[in-house]
C-alpha cells in the first residue's frame, strides 16, 4: 500500500483521488454521524473486507483520537501504513490515541475486517484538534470506498472498489454515547447520606434534577416510631410493602383519591432488615439479613396477617455485605442474591465448574442460588431439592432482576477501599449467565490474589464507575414511554441518584449506555417497585437515616418509540439466535453425556458468551472423556479454550501436560484475545500449585518474554505478573519502558507494584527514574488503602536496595527531593514573545546551543516550580525529563507561549462558585480519599502548598475554565537565544553530575 499523494486545495469537498495501487481515495470534511457500513448488502459470516477514506487533517495536528466500534466482525485500522488500533467483534468500543501517525493534511485512513457473523459492519470515527484549539474530524459512512476481498493481501486479482453500503447511524446506540453524563466527579459527595441523619422529614424532591417529562413526589416520610426502610415491594392487591432496617414490616395502603391519606400498619415486628421481598401468589418470601436466612411468610388464618413463618434457607457468614435480594425467575424457580460477607455453601449443587468450585478458597465472594420454591420443603440431604449456586464472584450485588427476554441482571458493588489502584474494578452492571464466575474475592492486609477481568469470567456487560449499589428493576411493566419503558433502572445510595441503563441485545449479550435518570441531595435510595398503575415508587434510607416514600411518573408528551435502524434490526436478528444458543449450551452444564459432542464446536465461537457456556459444559463432564481432544488442539481460539478448560476442570498431573503444550504453541502470531486465554490457563497452572522443574520454568519465562510487552494494557498487566512470580530477569528492561509511557494513575501503580522487589540488574539512573516516579503518586487519588499501597509499595522498594544504591539515591529513598529549589532569579523585563516571532528561528535554528544556560533558563522561567526534569524540580504539572521524545521543539514552544491552547483534561482549572457568591478558580487537588466531603484546590500551580479546603455541600457550580493552570508570560525576561538554548536543554535531556548526560 504505498503512500497517498498529497492533494492539491481543489479537491477540499468531496473529491477523490487515487493512491498508486488503484483504490480511490475521499477527501473531505467530517460528516455529522458515524454509520456502520460494510462493502456489500450481501452479508455473511466469513467475508473479508477493506475499506479506505483520506482526511484533510491540519497540517499541525495537536491531538487526534479514534474511536472504532465493531458488530460481528474483528477489525483493525491502518492510518497512513501502520495499525493503530484492533476491535473485537462484540468488544467495546475502541479508543486510541492517534495524533502521532497524523501527518497532517493527507492523511490516509484503511480499515481490514473479518465478518464472524451475518449482520458484520464498522464504525470509525476521528476527532483531532489543531494548534489553534480548533476540532474536527471525520466519520464512516457510504462515501468511503470499499470492497470484499479473498483472504490474501495485497490482492493478487485488480481492485474492484465501490462506494460502501451503509446501514444506519450510532447515533441513536449505546456506543454513540459518552459516558461522562453518569461519571463522579471530585464534586460529587460520596457522604451526601449523612445530610438525611436527624431531619424530620425526608428531601423535597423540588430540589432534585430530574428527566426532562418526568416528575417526581414525596408521598410520605417516615414517622417517629417507624424506622429506616431499605426495601419495598407491592403484594398481590396493589398495597406497599416496607422493610424496616431494624426489624419488622410496614404495609402501606395507597389512597384511591388524590387527597387522601396514606394508611399504614405494622404487620410484621420479628424479621430483622429484610433486604429483599417477592410475592409467590399470596405468600411471602424475604430474605432477613440479620436473621442469616431466607424465610416464607403465610397468611394461614385468613386475616390479612402473616402468621406463619418458615425458614427456608439459614446461610452461614457475616451480615454487612449480606443477604440482599430475591426475585420469581419466568422458570418458576427463585433467585435469591448474597454479597461476599455470606459463605458460599459447599454442599450445594452448582452450574459453576466443578472442580473449581470445590477448591474454591475461604476469601469471601457473592453469589446468587435458586431453587423451585413448588419443593421447596422436599428436603434432600438437608437442603431443598434443586438448590443450586449458578454464578458467584461477586462483590455486594444488592438487587437482581429479570428483562423481558428472562435473562438476569445485578449490580454490582466496587470496593472503595481499592479505588485508584490498578486492582480495583468499578461498579459494574452484570449479566448473571449460568456458571459465570466472575472473580472478585474478598481480602484484608495483604495484596489481592486476583486481577479482574480474566479470560475465563464473562465481560462485563457496563461499567457504571465509582458508587454504592442498591436495588434494580427493569420497567417493562411500567407507564413509561419510549426508551425508558425497556430500561434497567439502578439505584447508587451514596451519590444520591437513580441510573436509567438503556440495553441493547448484541450477540448472546447485550451492550449498554445509561444516563442519571433522577438525583438529589440526600436522596439515599433503598429500593425501587413498579405500582399497578406503572408509576415508580422509591424508598430512601438506611444507616438510621431518615426515609422516604417517593413517586415518580412520566407526565410529558407522547415519545414514539425511535424506528430501528438497519443495523438494528439485523443484529437484533441474529442476537435472538445466539442467546438462544447459548441457553441451550447452559443446560449441559451439569452432568450429560451428549454435552461434549454438542459444545466442543462452540469452543471457537468469537461470542465469548457463547464460548463461555460451551466451555462450563464441557468442564461438568469426565476430564478423561475429553482429555484427548483437548491436547492436539493449535493456537486456535478453540484450541486454547479447550486448554483453559483442562486447565480448570483436571487435576495436578493434567496441568503439567497442559502447560508442556503451551510451550509448543506460537503465541506471537496469535491475537490478543487468543493471547489472554493462553495467559490466563498459564496463570491458573502457575499460581494454584503446579510445581516447575527448571528446564519447564526457563521454557515458560522465555516464551512469555517474546510476548513482552504486548500491545494492550490488559496484555502488559497479565504479562507483568506471570514473569513477576517467575522471577524473570527478562522483567525490569520493559516495564521500565511501559512506566515511562503510563498515561494513566493505574498503569504507571501497577508497575511501580511490579518492580518493587527486583534486586538485580538495575543501574543507577534506573534506580533514580524509579524512585522518582515514585514521587510522582503523592498526588494520586484513591480510596483510603491508596495511602497504604503507596507506603507498602515504598517499603518493599526500598528493602531490595543494596547499601551503595540507598547512599547514592539520598532523599529520593524517603520520598523527598534532592534538594530545595532555588529561588527564582529577579530579571529584566525583555518581550513579551508571540509564537508568529519565535516559529521561525526556532525551526532553522541549528547550531550549537549552551545547555547550561537552557538550564538556568529552567529555573528563570520558573519551570521547575511545576515540573520535574531529571532530578530537579517538582512534581506538581507533568514531567518534562523524556518530553522530548513526545513532542517536538515545536510543539513545546508553543505549549509555553499559549498555555491555555490545549490543555491536557486532568491539569485543567476549574471555575466553583460558592454558596457566598466567592468565585475561586484552581485545581482540585487529586491526593484522597475521594469518599471526603471536603474539596482541595490549589489556586496556583505556582505555590502547591497553598491549598484551600471547602466543604462539597457549598459549591453551588463548577465548570471547567478554559485557562490553564500555566501562566503565560513565562519567557518574557528571556531573550531569543535564552529560549533557543532551553529549547535545546529540553530536547537533548537533563545535566547531571559534571555536566554529563
Amino acid at each position: 500500500m504505498s503512500r497517498l499523494p498529497f492533494l492539491l486545495s481543489i479537491f477540499l469537498l468531496a473529491s477523490s483521488t487515487f493512491a498508486a495501487d488503484g483504490p480511490p481515495v475521499d477527501i473531505r470534511l467530517a460528516a455529522p454521524t458515524a454509520k456502520w457500513i460494510w462493502p456489500t448488502r450481501l452479508r455473511e459470516k466469513g467475508q473479508f473486507a477493506v475499506f479506505r477514506t483520506g482526511f484533510l487533517t491540519p497540517a499541525e495536528v495537536k491531538s487526534a483520537r479514534l474511536y472504532l466500534v465493531t458488530d460481528a466482525a474483528n477489525a483493525t485500522v491502518w492510518i497512513n501504513n501502520k495499525p493503530v488500533a484492533s476491535a473485537q467483534a462484540f468488544g467495546p468500543m475502541v479508543e486510541v490515541d492517534v495524533t502521532a501517525q497524523m501527518r497532517g493534511r493527507d492523511d490516509l485512513l484503511e480499515v481490514h475486517a473479518h465478518a464472524v457473523g451475518n449482520s458484520p459492519a464498522i464504525n470509525v470515527r476521528v476527532v483531532w484538534t489543531d494548534s489553534r484549539g480548533r476540532k474536527g474530524g471525520g466519520v464512516s459512512d457510504e462515501t468511503w470506498f470499499a470492497r470484499v476481498r479473498g483472504r490474501d493481501w495485497p490482492p493478487a486479482d485488480p481492485i474492484n472498489w465501490h462506494r460502501a453500503e451503509s446501514f444506519g447511524a450510532l447515533e441513536e446506540e449505546p456506543w454513540g454515547h459518552l459516558e461522562d453524563r453518569i461519571a463522579i466527579n471530585p464534586f460529587d459527595d460520596y457522604e451526601q447520606w449523612r445530610q438525611a441523619t436527624g431531619t424530620a422529614e425526608g428531601a423535597d424532591p423540588a430540589t432534585f434534577h430530574v428527566t426532562p417529562g418526568f416528575t417526581i413526589e414525596r408521598l410520605r416520610s417516615a414517622g417517629k416510631d417507624e424506622g429506616s426502610w431499605v426495601s419495598l415491594t407491592f403484594d398481590p392487591k396493589g398495597r406497599l410493602l416496607i422493610a424496616r432496617e431494624d426489624k419488622g414490616l410496614l404495609r402501606l395502603t395507597l389512597p384511591a383519591e388524590k387527597d387522601g391519606k396514606i394508611k399504614v400498619e405494622s404487620i410484621n415486628d420479628t424479621l430483622h432488615e429484610c433486604r429483599g421481598m417477592q410475592f409467590i401468589g399470596n405468600d411471602l418470601y424475604v430474605n432477613a439479613n440479620n436473621d442469616k436466612a431466607l424465610m416464607r411468610l403465610r397468611d394461614t388464618g385468613g386475616d390479612d396477617r402473616f402468621d406463619e413463618i418458615t425458614t427456608v434457607y439459614a446461610s452461614a457468614g457475616g451480615v454487612g455485605h449480606g443477604r440482599n435480594d430475591v426475585t420469581l425467575g419466568p422458570d418458576g424457580f427463585l433467585y435469591a442474591i448474597q454479597g461476599d460477607s455470606v459463605a458460599v455453601p459447599k454442599d450445594m449443587a452448582s452450574t459453576l465448574s466443578p472442580r473449581r468450585f470445590a477448591a474454591r478458597p475461604k476469601a469471601g465472594e457473592g453469589f446468587v442460588y435458586r431453587f423451585d420454591p413448588r419443593k421447596v420443603f422436599d428436603i434432600k440431604d438437608g437442603l431443598p431439592e434443586r438448590f443450586e449456586v449458578i454464578a458467584a464472584g461477586l462483590r455486594n450485588p444488592y438487587g437482581v432482576a429479570f428483562n423481558a427476554e428472562g435473562e438476569l441482571f445485578t449490580y454490582d458493588a466496587d470496593a472503595e477501599h481499592d479505588m485508584g489502584s490498578p486492582w480495583y474494578r468499578p461498579t459494574r452492571v452484570r449479566h448473571i449467565v449460568s456458571g459465570a464466575d466472575f472473580g472478585w474475592r474478598s481480602v484484608t492486609g495483604s495484596w489481592p490474589p486476583y486481577y479482574p477481568d480474566a479470560a475465563d469470567s464473562p465481560p462485563s456487560t457496563f461499567d457504571i464507575g465509582k458508587g454504592s449499589p442498591t436495588a434494580i428493576a427493569f420497567a417493562h411493566g411500567s407507564a413509561f414511554p419510549g426508551k425508558y419503558h425497556d430500561a434497567l433502572y439502578i439505584l447508587d445510595w451514596a451519590y444520591g441518584r437513580i441510573l436509567a441503563v438503556h440495553m441493547t441485545p448484541r450477540g448472546a449479550g447485550y451492550a449498554c449506555s445509561a444516563e442519571t435518570f433522577v438525583k438529589g441531595r440526600p436522596f439515599n435510595v433503598t429500593d425501587l417497585a413498579f405500582g399497578p398503575e406503572g408509576a415508580m415508587y422509591v424508598t430512601t434510607g438506611g444507616r438510621k437515616t431518615q426515609s422516604g416514600l417517593y413517586r415518580i411518573r412520566y407526565t410529558g408528551p407522547a415519545l414514539a418509540a425511535p424506528a430501528l435502524t438497519e443495523q438494528q434490526r439485523a443484529r437484533a436478528a441474529e442476537g435472538a439466535k445466539a442467546r438462544e444458543l447459548r441457553r441451550k449450551l447452559e443446560s449441559f452444564h451439569q452432568f450429560e453425556p451428549a454435552a461434549v459432542d454438542i459444545a466442543w464446536p462452540h469452543l471457537d465461537s468469537e461470542d465469548p458468551w457463547i464460548r463461555h457456556a460451551a466451555r462450563i459444559a464441557v468442564e461438568h463432564q469426565p476430564v478423561k472423556e475429553w482429555l484427548a481432544q483437548a491436547l492436539p488442539e493449535k493456537a486456535t481460539i478453540e484450541g486454547l479454550t479447550a486448554l483453559l478448560a483442562l486447565a480448570s476442570a483436571s487435576d495436578k498431573s493434567d496441568r503439567s501436560a497442559v502447560l508442556g503444550k503451551l510451550n509448543t504453541l506460537t503465541l506471537k502470531d496469535c491475537t490478543i484475545e487468543q493471547q489472554l486465554i493462553a495467559l490466563r490457563t498459564y496463570e491458573i497452572c502457575l499460581v494454584e500449585g503446579e510445581t516447575l522443574t527448571p528446564e519447564v520454568r526457563r521454557e515458560i519465562v522465555l516464551r512469555l518474554s517474546t510476548l513482552y510487552p504486548g500491545e494492550t494494557w490488559e496484555l502488559n498487566r497479565t504479562l507483568s505478573l506471570l514473569l513477576l512470580d517467575l522471577d524473570a530477569a527478562s522483567l525490569l528492561k520493559p516495564t521500565l519502558a511501559l512506566l515511562e509511557s503510563a498515561k494513566t494513575q493505574h498503569e504507571q501503580m501497577h508497575y511501580l507494584f511490579v518492580l518493587r522487589n527486583m534486586k538485580q540488574g538495575w543501574s543507577l539512573d534506573e534506580r533514580k527514574h524509579y524512585f522518582r516516579k515514585l514521587l510522582e503518586t503523592q498526588a494520586y487519588r484513591g480510596g483510603a488503602g491508596m495511602p497504604g499501597f503507596m507506603k507498602k509499595i515504598r517499603e518493599e522498594a526500598i528493602a531490595s536496595l543494596s547499601e551503595k544504591e540507598r547512599a547514592a539515591l539520598g532523599a529520593l529513598v524517603e520520598g523527598k527531593d534532592n534538594a530545595p529549589l532555588p529561588a527564582i532569579p529577579q530579571r529584566a523585563f525583555v518581550k513579551a514573545w508571540t509564537l508568529a516571532e519565535l516559529k521561525e528561528p526556532v525551526a532553522k535554528d541549528e547550531g550549537k546551543r549552551d545547555l547550561a544556560n537552557g538550564k538556568a533558563m529552567f529555573n528563570a522561567a520558573a519551570c521547575n516550580r511545576c515540573h520535574r526534569f531529571g532530578d530537579e524540580g517538582r512534581s506538581v504539572g507533568p514531567d518534562l525529563t523524556s518530553v522530548a521524545s513526545r513532542f517536538s521543539r515545536q510543539d513545546m514552544l508553543q505549549s509555553i507561549i499559549e498555555p491555555s491552547g490545549v490543555v491536557a483534561e486532568n491539569y485543567r482549572n476549574v471555575r466553583i462558585e460558592l454558596d457566598d457568591g466567592e468565585v475561586i478558580v484552581g485545581q482540585v487537588v487529586m491526593a484522597g480519599d475521594y469518599r471526603s466531603s471536603d474539596l482541595r484546590i490549589m489556586p496556583s500551580m505556582m505555590e502547591p502548598e497553598k491549598v484551600r479546603t471547602i466543604a462539597k455541600k457549598r459549591v453551588v457550580s463548577h465548570s471547567e475554565s478554559g485557562v490553564s493552570p500555566m501562566p503565560e508570560g513565562l519567557l518574557n525576561t528571556l531573550t531569543r537565544e535564552d529560549v533557543l538554548d532551553l529549547l535545546a536543554y529540553l530536547e537533548t535531556g537533563p545535566i547531571r553530575r559534571s555536566g554529563e548526560r
